[in-house]
């Protein structure tokens, strides 16, 4: 008897540890993940917690899922927001975030519609400027126009558009207030004195975003784009 005892122990394979944590799952149903949807930010100061969770990091399809680490959470913050340099997330376990696909009533009941004030070419950059608010008229089911790219970290459209195209509105977030080749205003305020000069964006940037631009031969950073009232 103690022989096969020892023999069924002996075959027994030993434990393989604590198994991984299962990821987090969060469901959107918005196309634009925000930080406060996948990360903590109750250790921020309130005066950022606000900007932060509001923050958009990533587009996602309707039926789209991705999968975050921590660490991927951490970069996109600081690279969306600078003011997050040294903040790291709270989180230790994966993240997968999913945007719910509209049921059949929800996609035929648009929020919002727009149409472009100009005629777009494909690929354009697209900013707030490019479209006005319409009815959504007899159209039931608009489509989007855009696509997310991730280089420029900027809207662009997807085909060509007329102004005479009733579309799905583009989440104003993700418009850029400047796109490449605009001209632009830099202000420089040393003290009392105001220095303003005429250069030319090299870059698309949202509002409140750093932006390059080039003036004078040279290339140089502005510390955040302003909107003109």
């Amino acid at each position: 008897m103690s022989l096969a005892w020892s023999l069924l122990a002996a075959a027994t394979p030993p434990a393989l540890g604590t198994p991984a944590p299962a990821p987090r799952q969060v469901e959107i149903t918005d196309s634009i993940v925000r930080l406060s949807d996948v990360a903590d930010l109750s250790d921020l100061r309130p005066d950022l917690r606000a900007r932060a969770a509001a923050t958009p990091i990533l587009a996602l399809r309707p039926g789209a899922t991705a999968t975050l680490t921590p660490e991927q959470i951490g970069a996109y913050g600081r690279r969306r927001m600078p003011l997050l340099a040294q903040w790291r997330p709270g989180e230790t376990n994966k993240v997968v975030v999913r945007r719910a696909a509209p049921t059949p009533a929800v996609a035929s009941t648009p929020v919002a519609c727009v149409r472009p004030r100009r005629a777009v070419d494909p690929d354009q950059v697209l900013t707030g400027e490019d479209f006005a608010d319409v009815d959504c008229g007899t159209v039931s089911a608009p489509r989007a126009a855009w696509r997310y790219d991730r280089a420029a970290k900027a809207l662009r459209a997807d085909r060509a558009l007329a102004i005479t195209d009733v579309l799905s509105a583009p989440p104003a977030t993700m418009l850029a207030a400047v796109r490449p080749g605009q001209n632009v205003r830099v202000t420089a305020r040393i003290g009392a004195v105001t220095i303003e000069r005429a250069a030319e964006a090299v870059q698309p940037a949202r509002a409140g975003q750093p932006l390059f631009v080039k003036a004078g031969g040279r290339i140089f950073a502005v510390p955040a784009v302003e909107q003109d009232q």
